[in-house]
């Protein structure tokens, strides 16, 4: 095949980390499947051969396969390894992605390794690969860090990520990709020198719940940031608070002027919704399917920074015009619709929009336009 550079430059150096990783979990029997182990025991001891694995994945992904070649490679260096795919390149499902050939009884050991460093990062890059062709002028940061396993982990699945990223920019040149990850550890992957981030909540509960308060403290005690980022819907007030970083931004501290760039994070949860979108109004539900219709509405009783949802049945849905005339004040609106199971009892509706329905039943989620008047 084709040798092509490599897709993501100095990649080595982390690479090899893995090796140190491993080594420091202990000996390699004590790390490798038991069957394997007394594969290579029975082999050694009756006579070792010369054998080909055949490494192929049951699913389509996209070749990352350089964690499995050094590692194959430092544990049983006179190893012959096959490649017929180039990093970056899309496999089909159960294609042979590697042909490994040597010592029996030394290949066996270290099986349980080998299929740990492939499965991971292959996937990881044919998901980052599909991310960024399906929104080409989006940028990505890996932000794997805090729900892995650990630094194995972490590499694996940024290195995994900035494969299938720079084969993303490779097939489609108006692709921007990965851009940086949150720890320093992986930054190098993505061209970077160090991780990058913003605020957690905790930065604004630690302000009373200022986000204002929060990137002011961030614009002095980490000046050399090129971008500050407002966390804006920590009290759910969204726009308000939005507006109010902004502004200071932009016109109080001018840092634009400094070469900085402003934005917002909207981290919402699907408990509620932004501020704005629900408050005050009420809902008149159309027909989906059946005579009953469950809509969500949220609870007047609750302050802002307490959003609850329950769930209000119409005994017989109304449906509503496609262009109301005569509903002057009125906007159509994207509406959460909740359906019980048909083994609910009548009148087991107030439900919490994160909980079970009765006795373990899941509920029914689907969305529809409804036309929404003022209170």
């Amino acid at each position: 095949m084709d040798k092509r550079a490599p897709l993501i430059p100095g990649h080595e150096a982390i690479l090899d980390r893995l090796v140190a990783t491993a080594l420091s979990a202990g000996s390699i029997a004590s790390q490798t499947d038991k069957y394997f182990t007394n594969t290579s025991r029975i082999v050694a001891a009756h006579g070792d051969s010369q054998v080909t694995f055949a490494v192929f994945m049951r699913r389509r992904v996209v070749a990352a396969l350089e964690p499995t070649i050094r590692l194959i490679r430092h544990f049983v260096p006179d190893v012959r390894i096959r490649r017929f795919y180039e990093e970056g390149d899309v496999v089909p499902s159960e294609s042979k992605m590697l042909e490994i050939t040597g010592s029996m009884a030394r290949l066996s050991e270290v099986e349980t390794l080998l299929l740990q460093k492939t499965g991971f990062p292959c996937v990881s890059a044919n998901n980052a690969y599909e991310m960024c062709r399906a929104l080409p002028n989006a940028a990505f940061m890996d932000m794997h860090a805090r729900h892995a396993s650990g630094a194995e982990m972490n590499i694996l699945a940024a290195y995994g990520a900035a494969v299938g990223s720079a084969a993303a920019r490779r097939a489609d040149s108006a692709v921007k990709g990965f851009i940086g990850s949150s720890q320093d550890l992986t930054a190098p992957f993505f061209g970077a020198s160090s991780g990058m981030g913003t605020m957690p909540h905790a930065l604004v509960g630690y302000t009373g719940g200022d986000v204002l308060r929060a990137m002011q403290l961030f614009a002095e005690s980490i000046p050399e940031a090129k971008s500050l980022i407002a966390l804006v819907d920590y009290t759910g007030e969204e726009v308000t608070d939005s507006i109010r970083c902004a502004q200071w931004f932009y016109d109080d501290a001018r840092l634009q002027e400094r070469g900085k760039s402003f934005g917002i994070r909207l981290d919402t949860h699907g408990g509620r919704f932004a501020e704005g979108l629900a408050s005050g109004w009420g809902y008149r539900a159309s027909t989906i399917s059946s005579n009953r219709s469950w809509a969500a509405r949220r609870s007047s009783s609750t302050p802002t920074t307490s959003w609850s949802t329950r769930f209000a049945a119409f005994s017989s849905a109304r449906a509503c015009p496609r262009r109301p005339s005569s509903m002057s004040g009125g906007r159509w609106m994207l509406q959460a619709i909740a359906r019980p199971p048909s083994s609910a009892p009548r009148g087991s509706i107030r439900r919490s929009a994160r909980s079970w329905g009765p006795r373990g039943c899941r509920w029914t989620w689907s969305a529809r336009a409804v036309f929404c008047l003022p209170r």
